[in-house]
């Protein structure tokens, strides 16, 4: 009975999914603008950079924002055999532009323009003379990104 019950909400629940996403054309030209945060490996993973767009029927273009700091203060590299404490920092920022082109409900390609920034700044501090010695390192990159999304496609044809 228990996995009757389990399957039967498990099929509703992607029933539903297929039903709305069927509609996606029509719900696409009726919006304003869309927002919300993007996920995934590699740099959204790091950054979760927010996104507005302006979708259309068939196109949707918009930005995309993300950035992260991370921050050391000395608690992984104290030697207290030698006296140094190193601290330090690295920023990471991600600004984009994307298109998105839909065939049809749900079957889409997204061609994407990204600038990826880092910036890590280190001190390292000896305890015992107070001297100092302070490093950094910037990398810039551009990323062009384009996919085709296949798999709405399936859960939109769904009837």
């Amino acid at each position: 009975m228990k996995v009757f019950l389990i399957s039967t909400i498990l099929a509703l629940f992607f029933l539903t999914n297929a039903i709305y996403a069927a509609d996606s054309k029509s719900n696409r030209k009726d919006n304003v603008v869309s927002f919300g945060v993007k996920g995934g490996v590699g740099w959204p993973a790091i950054t979760s950079p927010i996104f507005i767009a302006i979708p259309g029927e068939k196109w949707s273009v918009g930005l995309d924002y993300g950035s992260k700091t991370f921050t050391t203060d000395g608690e992984m590299s104290d030697s207290s055999s030698t006296g140094i404490k190193s601290s330090g920092t690295l920023d990471i920022t991600d600004t984009g532009l994307f298109a998105r082109y839909f065939y049809g409900n749900s079957f889409n390609s997204i061609l994407a323009i990204n600038s990826m920034n880092s910036e890590m700044t280190v001190t390292a501090t000896n305890a015992t003379t107070g001297g100092s010695a302070k490093g950094s390192l910037s990398t810039y990159a551009i990323r062009f990104t384009a996919e085709l999304v296949i798999i709405g496609q399936w859960i939109g044809d769904l009837k």
